[in-house]
């Protein structure tokens, strides 16, 4: 399999995976708040190898389980992932075996750990044209927290290899 090809379908299994987050996600609504509301911290499979890490603040992330390694769709709030990387060893994911993210949207909560865990494990960062130039510039601070107030965070730079 030429890495081409390998490349079209992972950006083809991605998309699909988009698309049933965002089915799933569709009755999840949240209130406005001031300050950004927490999920539950629950970490839970919603279907075989497909994994809900819910303790990253106002968002969640997904991990899913393929034949070439793991796929991560969104990246969380903290800069360094701890948060996330601790949810995911304790469904037994190794982030090592990461090899792709696909970051849905610019906002902080969704892109502020794919940095570091690129640099971590090599694995490819996807996101959308619009999207990029913002993440890779780390600013403007407002794309980063549009939706809530998130003090104390400061977007950074994101390299972004595929759009």
């Amino acid at each position: 399999m030429t890495s081409g090809t390998r490349r079209r379908n992972w950006l083809a299994g991605g998309l699909v995976l988009l698309i049933v987050i965002v089915v799933l996600l569709v009755s999840v609504r949240w209130d406005s708040h001031e300050e950004a509301p927490l999920l539950d911290g629950s970490t839970i499979t919603v279907a075989r190898g497909v994994h809900l890490i819910g303790d990253l603040g106002p968002a969640a992330a997904y991990v899913v389980e393929t034949s070439e390694g793991l796929v991560l769709i969104d990246a969380g709030l903290d800069s360094d992932a701890r948060l996330l990387k601790s949810q995911m060893a304790k469904r037994k994911l190794d982030v090592k075996q990461l090899r792709a993210i696909f970051l849905t949207h610019v906002h902080g909560d969704h892109c502020g750990g794919a940095e570091s865990l690129r640099a971590e494990t090599g694995a490819t960062v996807y996101a959308g044209k619009s999207d990029a130039p913002i993440l890779k510039a780390g600013a403007p601070v407002e794309a980063f927290f549009s939706t809530y107030k998130m003090p104390n965070h400061t977007p950074h730079p994101t390299t972004v290899d595929v759009m």
